[in-house]
């Protein structure tokens, strides 16, 4: 192997010899970051090798994770030294960088920030509650309105809750995500913390100003949820506590999203109401799509905060985070995040027979059967001792959330 630090941000990457290891996989997931110096010199001190320059030999590499889940064909690498980078790093990088290199790194190192999953489910999740309060009117550019106006804040907030979760947890995720820009000093303290309010005053200031007062109770609400789901302060942390995190999720899921983007949108949808209308009939709304609405996403929304701890588990063992992954163990968790959501997928199936609208029922039935098989079969072939394949079922996860928002507006 060529040289290696563990710095990613003061190094570029070299292209292993080991052809077994992919070279995407080895920089994201692995251990270690192989790299060549840049063009500028750079002070490589080792603290285990008597030599100047760190080597790795093929005859280190440690391959032991095979299993059938997904990503387990590949091998992994555990040997660590003590090899250092002495150099810029991190925002010394970003502030080396100019013109449109600087700018697109900047950018690179936002969109993870963001954290894209979840970026995603926001934006799903507000245009199909949007067109589900429609219940079949015709998209009109005031309709076309009201959403652009619930989602440039929505989005917003989103990266201000991420963030916020970021930069209280940069020591855990130097051990759990060291990919993220805190944890891995694309981006320092500074930025973060003026990333996370510059996105949570728009959002507010936003919210205000477009007259909704659903889209600004919605995004105020998250944004206090945020705050007391990852800042470390007296009766805060929430996240710590598997419970109340969880009630945070689903919160922000499965009530403020789903009530609030659907109030918002009967102001623009015809005919237009009054904000008092449209909470006087939530009880009636209730009654309908958006109560089963409600009731699906508060299971889906458990599932969420419950597995994306289980990958985890290490880095909140060392911060001392009860997580119910720590509690229970990782096995014990991972199936009961599979079975809630299987529940889901049933409940599902059923409430849409009972639909009246025939074309409706066979959409609804037929596809929340395929997804709940499609489940099933990708969680038996996990292999629980496998981080790489526990992630990627956690990824799975995401994109059956986002698959499910696209079934919603087909509910009558």
């Amino acid at each position: 192997m060529d040289r290696y630090c563990a710095l990613r941000s003061s190094c570029s990457l070299s292209r292993p010899k080991h052809k077994s290891a992919s070279l995407d996989w080895l920089c994201h997931q692995a251990p270690l970051k192989f790299v060549e110096p840049f063009q500028k010199p750079l002070d490589l001190t080792s603290g285990s090798f008597p030599r100047p320059k760190c080597t790795l030999s093929e005859s280190q590499l440690n391959p032991p994770c095979f299993g059938r889940g997904s990503g387990c064909s590949k091998p992994r690498l555990f040997r660590r030294t003590a090899c250092q980078a002495q150099g810029p790093t991190g925002a010394g990088r970003l502030a080396q960088d100019d013109g449109a290199n600087g700018l697109l790194r900047f950018i690179s190192s936002l969109y993870q920030f963001s954290r894209p999953h979840t970026m995603l489910g926001t934006f799903v999740s507000v245009v199909s509650v949007s067109l589900l309060a429609l219940q079949g009117s015709p998209v009109t550019l005031p309709v076309i309105k009201g959403m652009v106006v619930a989602l440039l804040p929505a989005l917003l907030m989103n990266i201000c809750i991420v963030g916020l979760n970021q930069v209280y947890d940069v020591e855990i995720d130097k051990v759990n995500k060291p990919y993220l820009p805190l944890a891995s000093g694309e981006f320092d303290m500074a930025t973060g913390v003026r990333i996370v309010a510059a996105t949570g005053a728009s959002a507010l200031i936003l919210s205000a100003l477009s007259g909704s007062v659903p889209l600004l109770c919605t995004v105020a609400g998250s944004l206090a949820l945020g705050v007391v789901y990852s800042v470390d302060l007296p009766l805060m942390r929430w996240k710590q506590y598997p419970v109340l995190a969880a009630a945070c999720v689903l919160s922000v899921r499965a009530v403020a999203v789903q009530v609030g983007f659907y109030l918002h949108m009967l102001l623009y949808s015809p005919p237009a109401i009054a904000p008092g209308e449209g909470a006087a009939s939530l009880l009636s709304l209730l009654q309908g799509p958006l109560g089963f609405t409600m009731g699906f996403m508060f299971l889906f929304s458990i599932v969420i905060a419950l597995f994306k701890d289980i990958p985890d588990t290490k880095g909140d063992v060392q911060a001392d985070v009860r997580t119910l992954s720590v509690r229970l163990g990782v096995r014990r968790v991972f199936w009961i995040c599979i079975g809630l959501l299987e529940l889901a997928y049933l409940g599902a199936a059923l409430y849409g027979a009972s639909r009246p609208v025939l074309w409706s029922k066979a959409l609804v039935v037929a596809g929340h059967g395929l997804l709940g098989a499609l489940l099933w079969r990708h969680a038996r072939g996990v292999d629980l001792t496998c981080n790489r394949s526990i992630t990627d079922c956690y990824m799975f996860v995401w994109r059956l959330f986002y698959l499910e928002y696209l079934l919603i507006p087909l509910f009558r």
